[in-house]
């Protein structure tokens, strides 16, 4: 079986991707490091929900991925930037190679600015939120 969490992190972090120039190895999962003070910017994913499709014919499944976008600032429109490299580069994809497998497609469900959910030093921190119907192989 794929690892999916794998799949994604490899995906967003290629060299040269938006994602990867917008936040460099600051692409985490499931969550942050404990010394994260969003001073610059990064990911968090996590896998949602999984499931295997094709009635285990086959070793094709999909999942739910959902990506929090902290933009290192106090500003909603740094989040939104790295947003914007998260939906260029998981949005539209079809047959994606990656060294886990192959990212079959890739289509936002969801989007939106979450509020303010971390905190730290008494500094709120707006997040961008996407939500991704992923198939992989």
């Amino acid at each position: 079986m794929i690892d999916t969490v794998q799949m994604v992190f490899e995906w967003g972090t290629v060299s040269g991707s938006a994602t990867q120039a917008q936040v460099g190895s600051r692409f985490y999962t499931p969550v942050a490091p404990a010394d994260f003070e969003n001073t610059q910017k990064a990911i968090i994913f996590h896998v949602e929900s999984e499931m295997d499709t094709n009635f285990k014919t086959t070793d094709n499944h999909e999942c739910v991925v959902v990506m929090k976008c902290y933009g290192g600032s106090d500003s909603y429109t740094d989040a939104r930037t790295v947003y914007r490299a998260v939906h260029d580069r998981f949005s539209g994809v079809v047959n994606g190679q990656a060294t886990e497998g192959t990212l079959i497609s890739s289509e936002q469900i969801a989007a939106f600015l979450g509020p303010p959910e971390i905190q730290s030093n008494g500094r709120t921190w707006p997040v961008m939120i996407a939500k991704y119907l992923i198939r992989c192989a």
